[in-house]
């Protein structure tokens, strides 16, 4: 469940939202509703862990939107990258956003709320698919697989195709995954399957014997993970929330 903060002064606006959100998706938590630039910054920066998606009108009092945004890409807040959604009336002040990071998109409130609700639902796609992605590269580099080598983007690669597709999970990494990569790359499966090994043979010379086999249930020093046992395992970390 996502949790979204509403960033308004006009509460009755932000009612009628928040009703047309919960009507139409569970998905959501509405963490706060703030009416005020100062109350709402200091949110932002002291309970970043409890906010996924900023909802921010632009013209507010004691710091408008346009400066807390500003004040957001000054501090650095990574987190909010790409996760507010400007909803104003403002076209002056619309017309001043510009190369913000932290920005996903804007919207005019004459709009209305079914599109408030759609662009919603779309950063909240994206979010999954990005920390779907920063999960496998935290897994790649706790098992120490170097970035260097192109076996280790084919291996990222697989992985990613059988989170986003689960009707591949039972199939063949030779016959039905590399063959996949390989057409993305133009290249032959034999080169997938190849680079993906030396790979992970890297994997299991520089990774530390006590993390390959915590990682993945050996008893026996000697063990050595192979490129299926790496794939099914990080996917099945991954799907159970259960990483290490």
């Amino acid at each position: 469940m996502l949790n979204l903060l509403i960033i308004d002064d006009n509460l009755y606006y932000s009612k009628n939202l928040i009703n047309i959100i919960m009507e139409n998706d569970s998905e959501y938590k509405i963490y706060k509703i703030l009416t005020n630039g100062k109350e709402a910054f200091d949110t932002i920066i002291n309970e970043k862990e409890k906010i996924d998606i900023i909802l921010l009108d632009l013209n507010i009092p004691k710091c408008n939107g346009l400066e807390i945004l500003e004040r957001i890409k000054q501090n650095n807040l990574k987190k909010y990258l790409s996760s507010i959604i400007v909803i104003s009336g403002r076209l002056d002040m619309i017309a001043k956003l510009k190369n913000n990071p932290y920005l996903y998109t804007f919207i005019n409130k004459t709009q209305g709320f079914e599109q408030i609700l759609r662009t919603i639902h779309e950063l909240s796609e994206f979010k999954k698919e990005s920390n779907i992605e920063n999960k496998i590269k935290e897994q790649l580099k706790l098992l120490k697989f170097s970035n260097k080598l192109i076996g280790t983007k084919y291996l990222y690669d697989a992985i990613l195709l059988i989170l986003r597709n689960e009707d591949l999970y039972q199939k063949s990494l030779k016959q039905d995954i590399y063959p996949i990569i390989a057409k993305k790359y133009n290249v032959s499966a034999h080169n997938i399957k190849c680079n993906i090994n030396n790979a992970t043979v890297l994997m299991n010379c520089e990774c530390e014997k006590n993390i390959v086999m915590n990682y993945f249930g050996f008893f026996d020093k000697k063990a050595e993970a192979k490129p299926k046992q790496v794939i099914e395992e990080i996917i099945n970390k991954i799907k159970n929330d259960d990483l290490i």
